[in-house]
C-alpha cells in the first residue's frame, strides 16, 4: 500500500512540477518534460501492469492541464512507457548514461509524434519550432534526468506486493 502511495504522489508531484515550477525555468521557451522523465522511470522499474496505470494517468493529467489537443498524451504516454518497460526486459538498462541517453530517444519520439499529429491535423509547424521542440526539449528534459539521478537515488526495481 505504501508504495502505490509514492507512485500516486510521483505522478501528482511530476505533473505539479511540470506545469508550476518548470514554467520558470524555459530554455528558448521549452521545459522539461518531469512527467516523461518519471514514465521512463518507472518504465524500468515497474511491473507492466503499474506502467500502463501510471502513464495513462500521467497522460491524463498533462493533457488536463497543458497546451496540446486532449488525448495526445493519453495515447503517447502509455505506449512510450509500454516500449521503455519491454526494452527494460530485453537489455540490461543500469548506468545512468544509459539511461540518459533512454529518456533523450523517449522525449525525442514523443515530440515526432506530436509534430506528426499536428501535420495530420492539418496544424502548419515550421521546420524552426519542430527543431526548437525536438532537439532543445530533448536536451534539456535529458540533462535534467542525469542531474536528478545524480542528487536522487532512484531504485532499479519496485515492487508492489
Amino acid at each position: 500500500m505504501r508504495i502505490k502511495f509514492i507512485i500516486g504522489l510521483i505522478l501528482i508531484l511530476s505533473v505539479i512540477l511540470q506545469s508550476t515550477v518548470f514554467d520558470y525555468l524555459k530554455i528558448f521557451n521549452v521545459k522539461p518534460d518531469i512527467v516523461l522523465i518519471a514514465v521512463v522511470i518507472l518504465g524500468l522499474s515497474l511491473k507492466l501492469k503499474w506502467v500502463m496505470v501510471f502513464s495513462y494517468f500521467a497522460g491524463f493529467l498533462k493533457d488536463m492541464l497543458g497546451g496540446l489537443p486532449f488525448g495526445i498524451n493519453i495515447l503517447i504516454l502509455p505506449l512510450l512507457g509500454f516500449l521503455v518497460f519491454k526494452l527494460s526486459k530485453r537489455m540490461e538498462i543500469e548506468t545512468k548514461y544509459v539511461k540518459t541517453a533512454l529518456v533523450f530517444i523517449a522525449v525525442i519520439s514523443q515530440n515526432l509524434v506530436v509534430s506528426l499529429l499536428f501535420v495530420l491535423l492539418g496544424l502548419d509547424i515550421s521546420i524552426g519550432v519542430f527543431f526548437r521542440f525536438a532537439i532543445i526539449s530533448s536536451i534539456y528534459t535529458a540533462a535534467i534526468y542525469f542531474y536528478l539521478s545524480k542528487i536522487i537515488r532512484i531504485p532499479q526495481k519496485i515492487t508492489l506486493f
